[in-house]
């Protein structure tokens, strides 16, 4: 493999591609629901992988639309950016998801899907871009008003996306919540920027004594 073929293949999201094609997969196939989706009863006999595998689960067409689509166009950017960085964040969001639910949701028995990957993940990808002068203003209004959505969802425990037809399941806004804050500690602690780079129009005053 020559050098231009090395790089041609490192632009490719083949971690994305390939979560989506599991994704797909596992819609298109239902009987795998039961083996894979967050069971939570499963999960305290010892089927461990339920934390990682229950994000493909979906249960609807739009279920996966919205979740696919916001996670191909987040994936594709930390990936160009980073094979294992992508890798790593998805794998701590899975862990930390589902750890959240346990904690937080005890009553909830059953969970599936790639919301609160995708939410985290879009974060992330704001807080890349946030230097970058033609994506600043989207990237600021995305880091301030993704919260501010996540918040009414808490408060409502609904949605204020719209789906069409009857859906076979309720949002689960922790899973949301818990995917912005792996993202915003994993910025911190991978990028270590500070705030007024972040939002170059915050002034810093320094007084020399």
């Amino acid at each position: 493999m020559d050098k231009k073929e090395a790089q041609t293949l490192k632009k490719l999201p083949i971690i994305t591609f390939s979560i989506v094609f599991i994704s797909m997969g596992t819609f298109l196939l239902p009987e795998t629901t039961s083996i894979l989706i967050f069971d939570r009863e499963a999960i305290f006999n010892g089927e461990i992988w339920r934390l990682f595998s229950s994000h493909w689960v979906h249960f609807s067409i739009n279920h996966l639309v919205y979740n696919l689509l916001v996670f191909v166009i987040s994936g594709w950017v930390v990936e160009r950016k980073s094979y294992s960085q992508l890798l790593f964040l998805y794998t701590l969001m899975t862990f930390g998801i589902c750890m959240a639910l346990l904690l937080f949701k005890p009553g909830m028995i059953y969970y599936g899907g790639l919301s609160g990957i995708s939410c985290g993940l879009i974060y992330y990808c704001a807080l890349l871009k946030m230097g970058e002068e033609h994506w600043r203003t989207v990237c600021q209004g995305i880091i301030i008003f993704l919260p501010v959505k996540v918040a009414i969802e808490l408060y409502s425990n609904a949605s204020i996306l719209p789906y069409w037809g009857h859906q076979p399941f309720v949002i689960m806004p922790v899973s949301h919540a818990m995917g912005i804050a792996t993202a915003l500690l994993f910025y911190i602690g991978v990028e270590v920027k500070p705030i007024y780079r972040m939002f170059p129009t915050i002034k810093i005053h320094r007084t020399n004594r």
